[in-house]
């Protein structure tokens, strides 16, 4: 996507995983994509794999990085990831958000938390309802990735629903393909008490968009680090 800065995540979360100690085994993107993130951290020399269930957003990433293997899968089933593998998950760009309930959300972090080795580490981000009114009440985006392959994205966020709708259209030299997504904003205090109650996984690092900070009521994305201890 034309306004991510691809780099400037992946430095961010190799300062998340060198602080909190999983930078020597391999890291999973869940919910990679067409593999931008994984392109910026393979070059700070991660072994890396990606899953993704888009088929078509598969072929850019494999086409992208040859050598990493991308497969689908997606959460909250992940019955294709093999467990005790990865030293850390990744699930960014608010991902989670993707995911249709609080219900939803809790069967992923159960299941995160049983593919991880012990003192393996999650970390995953989510926008908040301050982030979807400031930038996504009417959105548009389009990008052209390489000669074969393009997308456009519009969404809008119904605040009194708490949902925020998406629809992708993605061009190949087979045909034009739309997906279309429902993200659940959820509050972060949600979050927090199926993390505590719900899951044996420990909250060690709750922080403001890109930086080491306590979240506040105006944050509009916010970084959690579990670990599995």
């Amino acid at each position: 996507m034309m306004h991510v800065n691809y780099r400037k995540w992946a430095r961010y979360i190799h300062k998340i995983l060198k602080q909190f100690g999983a930078i020597d085994g391999p890291i999973l993107d869940i919910g990679c994509g067409t593999g931008r993130f994984l392109q910026e951290l393979q070059r700070l020399k991660y072994g890396i794999q990606g899953c993704d269930p888009s088929l078509h957003m598969l072929k850019v990433a494999r086409k992208r990085l040859e050598d990493v293997p991308f497969y689908q899968d997606q959460l909250p089933e992940m019955q294709n990831t093999t467990a005790q593998k990865f030293s850390a998950f990744t699930c960014l760009y608010d991902t989670m958000n993707y995911l249709s309930d609080e219900a939803a959300l809790e069967a992923s972090l159960v299941r995160t938390h049983q593919l991880l080795p012990d003192a393996g580490i999650f970390v995953f981000d989510i926008v908040t309802d301050v982030h979807c009114q400031q930038y996504f009440q009417d959105y548009q985006e389009n990008e052209v990735l390489n000669k074969d392959y393009a997308y456009d994205r519009s969404s809008h966020y119904d605040q009194e629903k708490g949902l925020q709708y998406n629809r992708i259209r993605i061009y190949t030299p087979n045909g034009t393909y739309t997906e279309e997504h429902c993200q659940k904003i959820f509050a972060v205090e949600e979050i927090v008490s199926i993390i505590e109650n719900s899951t044996d996984f420990h909250i060690i690092g709750q922080f403001e968009d890109f930086t080491f900070d306590a979240p506040d009521a105006m944050s509009g994305r916010i970084h959690f680090v579990l670990s599995k201890q």
